[in-house]
């Protein structure tokens, strides 16, 4: 294979040099600050809001979080269709749909927030409820159900896009920018000690028997 070859806009190689010429070695500092402006904006709207109508103002806190969950969930489940039909068109779409899981560990935290924070406010059975209603409609069982479920999708989502993912970054990882040679090296080591002890115990199952076995 020639030089001249392999740099050529349509070589795998160049493809891949491509891609990881885009990576993000160091966050943007304006990007950020723009997204902390937006933040603070949103938190003193609340805050004032609060202090005015805390019913609504929770009412609107609720709808947030309820409305970028969603999304994240919705977002996962395209991604796991596209998998599971083999939608080969459908690749960038795919990894947009799984960058979404990025989001889970915040969507917890803030429904947390709205949970032992807000629920109360705008949740009125749970202090009137009927006695029928109680075992399922309590705060202690509205807690453990919310973190139980949204803790396994959060781990499957973020099992689902790490399985995904591994191949890209196993393609990447000889083209990446130094800074972060490490990381990517780091990550294929962890995962070769996985493969070699989960290798093992199937080695031995199908090891052939011992040649001084008598044959009756």
């Amino acid at each position: 294979m020639t030089v001249h070859a392999a740099s050529s806009p349509g070589h795998p190689d160049s493809i891949l040099k491509d891609i990881a010429g885009k990576l993000p070695v160091r966050p943007n500092a304006r990007k950020r600050m723009i997204w902390m402006a937006c933040m603070a904006i949103g938190l003193i709207a609340f805050i004032f809001l609060l202090m005015s109508e805390p019913r609504r103002a929770w009412g609107a806190y609720a709808i947030n979080t309820l409305y970028f969950l969603g999304i994240t969930n919705g977002a996962m489940v395209l991604a796991c269709a596209i998998r599971l039909t083999n939608g080969r068109w459908a690749g960038p779409i795919m990894r947009i749909a799984e960058s979404m899981s990025a989001y889970y560990p915040f969507g917890i935290v803030l429904f947390l927030i709205l949970l032992f924070a807000g629920s109360h406010t705008y949740l009125p059975w749970l202090t009137h409820v009927e006695p029928r209603q109680a075992p399922y409609l309590n705060f202690p069982f509205l807690v453990v159900r919310t973190v139980v479920a949204l803790g396994a999708l959060w781990w499957l989502s973020r099992d689902v896009a790490r399985t995904s993912l591994r191949s890209d970054a196993y393609l990447l990882k000889n083209h990446v920018a130094p800074e972060l040679k490490p990381t990517y090296a780091e990550a294929f080591a962890n995962l070769g000690a996985t493969l070699k002890a989960r290798r093992k115990p199937a080695e031995a199952d199908t090891s052939p028997p011992d040649s001084d076995s008598s044959v009756t």
